[in-house]
């Protein structure tokens, strides 16, 4: 089946720009252009949901099989990162095909100076992924997944604001604050 008039119906998405659409909106209308199964991979993509059981399309196979490599990677720079050994095959799980360009672009983002920069570069990894996933069909259903994969990413970003930040931060703090009056409070009860 075809989504040329879809896919070209679509808002322009860029790196880092505020995301033209919520996801409820885009999936809403995903549930209303495409066929139930190309239906049934967007949900996965969008939502977490699992993969759709009938056969899916290559541009899922493949996405998810990079984003296996590339989460395997990101394992392996973490472990080279410990002060204790960290037995990284133990953590990686197999994947098809091997997209060296994927593994360069993770320890290149391992190589960033701050958190912030290393998501940012990660995240710009995960944005290229899906369009040379999607250069073989730019008005078909590839390009549609690698829309739904984009649009996910800058709503993330979009989400991390100072304010949502300073929630959560306080958030931890009470946790930690909370847990160490307890704890004071049972050492007390032990010394009795």
């Amino acid at each position: 089946m075809k989504y040329g008039y879809f896919a070209a119906s679509l808002p322009t998405l860029t790196f880092g720009a505020p995301a033209p659409m919520d996801l409820e909106t885009f999936v809403a209308e995903c549930q209303r252009q495409l066929a139930p199964e190309a239906f049934g991979e967007v949900e996965a993509l969008a939502l977490g949901k699992p993969a759709p059981s009938e056969s899916p399309s290559a541009f899922f196979c493949e996405w998810r099989q990079g984003m296996i490599q590339m989460r395997n990677a990101i394992v392996g720079a973490r472990a080279s990162r410990q002060p204790v050994a960290v037995d990284e095959k133990k953590l990686v799980r197999p994947h098809a095909g091997y997209r060296v360009w994927l593994e360069d672009g993770v320890q290149d983002a391992f190589s960033r100076s701050t958190p912030l920069e290393r998501e940012q570069a990660l995240d710009r990894l995960r944005w290229t992924y899906a369009d040379e996933l999607s250069r073989s069909a730019p008005f078909d259903l590839p390009a549609i997944l690698a829309y739904t994969v984009k649009l996910s990413i800058s709503l993330r970003w979009q989400a991390m604001t100072e304010e949502k930040g300073g929630e959560k931060l306080d958030e931890l703090l009470n946790a930690v604050m909370t847990t160490s009056d307890e704890v004071k409070g049972w050492l007390a009860l032990a010394s009795m």
